[in-house]
């Protein structure tokens, strides 16, 4: 169950990016003392929680990143890996997402790594299609992730988002639309759409910078609301 955090839970801890693992564990055993084994229990602490952490860490409500400021939610990162086309705006919004949170991120792009605004920064892990077009890109993204969620301010899709919504739909696979103008609560949709199925790698797609500048904004803040605590962002 994913749970967002609130300031101030006594479940929250100030922890220090080389400490993550000593805090982990500190707080696992916090949370689950009485039910290690009886030969574990007078163990130290740092010793005793670590064989049991993998099975544990569902019973962590959350911890804070002081490095980043953000909460982060363990229940919340299940995403392993964000794939788009690359192209201005959603696409490239959402991989500089990932890069910044230390997700692993790849996808297709056209021959050529073709944008709307030149060539592609080899920054961005992407395999280029045989073609210059954006179309068999686009299709291909769709068909190698679990997911699609598009983005976009407009409430109705246009251009190559409603030709990504009908990849998912060919390739049978669940597809959100996210919305600034028609979805309540995207963060909770979002959130709520990958527990259900369960996706481990995400297309994300949406209108291109020239059509919606604002886009890639939104797209940040709501991914920031869903998997950075941040809830006030949107």
């Amino acid at each position: 169950m994913v749970r967002q955090s609130s300031q101030g839970s006594p479940n929250i801890l100030s922890i220090n990016e080389p400490e993550l693992v000593e805090a982990i564990c500190d707080h696992v055993a916090n949370c689950i003392t009485p039910q290690w084994p009886p030969a574990k229990q007078k163990m130290k602490r740092h010793v005793s929680t670590r064989p049991y952490f993998n099975n544990t860490v569902e019973r962590i409500s959350s911890l804070t990143d002081a490095v980043n400021g953000k909460v982060i939610d363990l229940g919340a990162m299940i995403i392993e890996r964000i794939v788009s086309g690359g192209q201005s705006g959603a696409d490239r919004a959402a991989l500089d997402w990932a890069i910044a949170n230390n997700i692993a991120h790849g996808g297709w792009c056209p021959n050529g790594r073709k944008a709307e605004d030149g060539r592609i920064a080899d920054c961005y892990d992407l395999c280029e299609t045989p073609g210059s077009g954006y179309r068999v890109r686009t299709e291909w993204n769709v068909r190698d992730s679990d997911v699609t969620v598009i983005f976009s301010m407009a409430g109705e899709l246009t251009g190559g988002s409603l030709l990504t919504r009908g990849f998912a739909r060919k390739w049978n696979r669940p597809c959100l639309h996210v919305s600034r103008d028609k979805t309540c609560d995207p963060a909770g949709k979002l959130l709520e759409f990958i527990e259900e199925s369960g996706a481990r790698t995400v297309n994300v797609a949406g209108p291109r910078q020239s059509n919606e500048p604002d886009v890639a904004g939104f797209l940040a803040a709501v991914l920031d609301a869903a998997f950075g605590g941040k809830l006030e962002s949107v």
